[in-house]
């Protein structure tokens, strides 16, 4: 598939969502789980 035109644009967005669930929301749950077993310690 040619990367050009509008085309670019979905691809980009595709791999900022892509990230977001890839890096940033399992850190965020990571951190919260964190702060539930020191809050229960």
């Amino acid at each position: 598939m040619p990367i050009y035109g509008h085309n670019i644009w979905f691809n980009a967005l595709t791999a900022v969502g892509a990230a977001y669930f890839g890096f940033v929301k399992p850190t965020q749950e990571a951190a919260a789980q964190s702060e539930n077993m020191a809050s229960q310690s």
